[in-house]
Parts: structure tokens; C-alpha cells; sequence
């Protein structure tokens, strides 16, 4: 099956459901066993970049991207034009445009009134980090300021999982249904639904990164 006729599926079923944050719970949802792929997109400094479209299998980052690409949609056609606004920014599908950096990610659709980071009210940690680890793109310092691993968790739609290593942003990331965390998981194989106190329970970093969808808000260039 092709992504279009995917798409148009997935988007039949989310006809009745009105908002945006709740079209982004229900896609999620919707998206729930399909396969974990490393790795997924195409291209690189010296290699064009093909546009990944796929609604069958992702990695953590494209997960949360095709799950707010169908939640901002109403046809197959608009999900390809939101999933290029939110992959790149906006701009043309190319590698060198591609939002490779998670922290650059949350930042860039913070500017342009997708989302809206959830600042910590007490005790966050900041942090500076000093990223390299993408080859072909430039050495990038990034602060970060950070949830506490443990402790009451805020109201939020995504989360991002901040590394211990100092070299790296966050090493993985999901969408928040309540106390739920939907995401991609490497070690399950594919799109799996837990509690996101389990995840945290058996995982280490140093902090979470929190959002919330703007919803109602016309983000589009």
C-alpha cells in the first residue's frame, strides 16, 4: 500500500475528531504497532535526499512527525505538505535543510508557533551541551533547561529524553496521551503505548524537554 492510500486511511478515521491536540492523540493511537526502522530517511552531505513519506514503519523522530503531520491534516496531500513544514521548516525537502538536531527541531517550530516549550517552574537543570555527533553538520552548542527525570510531570504533548553524554541533545523522544508515552521503540520493534513512569523507571538521562501543540494557531509560511 502506498503512503497516499495509507494517509487517506488514517485520516478517515480521524474525520470526527475535531481539535488539534486531540487529533494528535488519536493519530498516535492510530499509529500504535507499526514497525520500529533505524535510520529511516534518505540522504546525506554528498547524497540527494529522497522524501520519506511512510506511514508503516519509523524511528522515534519520524513517529512524532507523521503523527503531527496527520494530526494538521484533512487530505493526503496536505499531510505531505505538513510532514516537509515540520521534517525541514519549512523549506525545501534537502538533507542540508533537515532539521537533524532535535534541540534545533523544538526551537525552529517554537519560532514558528507550532509548539510552545513547557519551561520548568522549579528545579530544572541547565546544561550546555556541545554537539557533534552528525556528520556534515557544523559543531553546534545548545543550553538546555531541563525537567527533573522524577517528580510530577507538567501537562504536555511531546517529550524528548535529554542524553547524559555531553556531546548529545536528547537520545530519543516520543508523544504523551496523559501518563501514556507513545513512541518508537528500537528494542520493542516497533510503535508501542507504556506508561511513561515505566519508561522512566528503567531508563537514565538527565532530564526531559516537554511541549505543547498550539493548537488553533496558523503556524504555516
Amino acid at each position: 500500500m502506498s503512503w497516499r492510500a495509507d494517509a487517506k486511511r488514517l485520516l478517515t478515521a480521524l474525520e470526527e475528531t475535531a481539535g488539534q491536540r486531540e487529533r494528535l492523540v488519536a493519530a498516535s493511537a492510530l499509529l500504535l504497532g507499526a514497525r520500529y526502522r533505524g535510520n529511516p530517511l534518505r540522504g546525506g552531505p554528498e547524497k540527494p535526499e529522497r522524501l520519506v513519506l511512510a506511514l508503516t514503519s519509523f524511528d522515534c523522530v519520524t513517529f512524532v512527525e507523521a503523527a503531527l503531520a496527520l494530526a494538521l491534516s484533512r487530505s493526503a496531500q496536505e499531510y505531505r505538505a505538513r510532514l516537509i513544514e515540520i521534517r525541514y521548516g519549512g523549506r525545501p525537502p534537502r538533507w542540508e535543510h533537515r532539521l537533524h538536531i532535535w534541540s534545533h527541531w523544538l526551537a525552529a517550530h517554537e519560532r514558528r508557533g507550532l509548539l510552545q516549550t513547557v519551561d520548568p517552574a522549579r528545579d530544572a537543570t541547565d546544561t550546555v551541551r556541545v554537539l557533534t555527533l552528525v556528520p556534515g553538520i557544523p559543531r553546534a552548542s545548545v543550553r538546555l533547561r531541563l525537567h527533573p527525570w522524577s517528580g510530577a510531570i507538567p501537562a504536555a504533548d511531546l517529550v524528548a529524553f535529554a542524553s547524559v553524554r555531553d556531546d548529545l541533545d536528547v537520545y530519543h523522544a516520543g508523544l504523551l496521551a496523559g501518563p501514556l508515552l507513545r513512541h518508537a521503540s528500537r528494542a520493542e520493534g516497533g510503535v508501542i503505548e507504556e506508561p511513561l513512569a515505566a519508561f522512566l523507571s528503567r531508563e537514565r538521562g538527565a532530564g526531559l524537554l516537554l511541549a505543547r501543540l498550539r493548537g488553533g494557531v496558523d503556524w504555516r509560511s
